[in-house]
């Protein structure tokens, strides 16, 4: 099971004051974790090519943390045939093509016997998502807008959402600008809508 916790914005409903937005919750519930395993697998099938018939059914999963995953591949690597994969010491471009079906699905596999939580990887609930929507919409696209700087490629809400906030107005251009620039633009524009984790972002 999955603890979310809650945190609650104070709502300040003063005479000629606009009232505070409450900051979304934070974390993933199990029905969230479900849907975002699912399209994690879903996108990692597409890209192996394989037909969905042959696709391993996994029907539970573990959330782990970051350090316990990758030995839990490895176990699962093992039990499958492939010790210590990757192992540098070998070249699986020189498999036959069966060989390289059977390492393609248990790799697959064993990807999607657990998952780190995403709420410690920079992804967002689909609360926090809308939230930061909302935040790129009408405050950091416009700011980056007043310093000539375009974004393109702005994903619907629908589709930020469905993909748990994986996108930023940043990534839609390369900053070029020395660092003492760019930590006057992000301190300008920040790039995470307040109240949200910075997981990474900044460095």
């Amino acid at each position: 099971m999955v603890r979310s916790v809650l945190l609650i914005g104070v709502v300040v409903l003063l005479a000629g004051c606009a009232p505070v937005e409450a900051l979304p919750e934070q974390g993933f519930t199990e029905q969230q974790l479900e849907r975002f395993h699912q399209r994690a697998g879903d996108a990692r099938w597409e890209f192996l090519g394989y037909p969905k018939e042959l696709r391993p059914r996994v029907d539970s999963f573990e959330v782990v943390s970051a350090d316990e995953w990758w030995p839990l591949f490895q176990e699962c690597m093992g039990e499958a045939g492939f010790a210590n994969y990757p192992d540098q010491t070998v070249s699986y471009e020189g498999l036959d093509v069966a060989e390289t079906q059977k390492l393609d699905l248990a790799d697959f596999r064993c990807q999607q016997q657990a998952i780190t939580d995403p709420a410690t990887t920079g992804y967002l609930n689909p609360a926090q998502a809308d939230y930061a929507y909302d935040y790129y919409q009408q405050t950091l696209i416009p700011c980056l807008s007043l310093r000539q700087l375009t974004v393109t490629d702005i994903p619907s809400r629908a589709e930020f959402v469905r993909g748990f906030g994986a996108w930023n107005p940043y990534w839609s251009f390369t900053l070029v600008f020395s660092d003492r620039q760019t930590r006057e633009l992000l301190d300008a524009c920040p790039a995470i809508a307040p109240g949200l984790p910075d997981l990474g972002f900044y460095g």
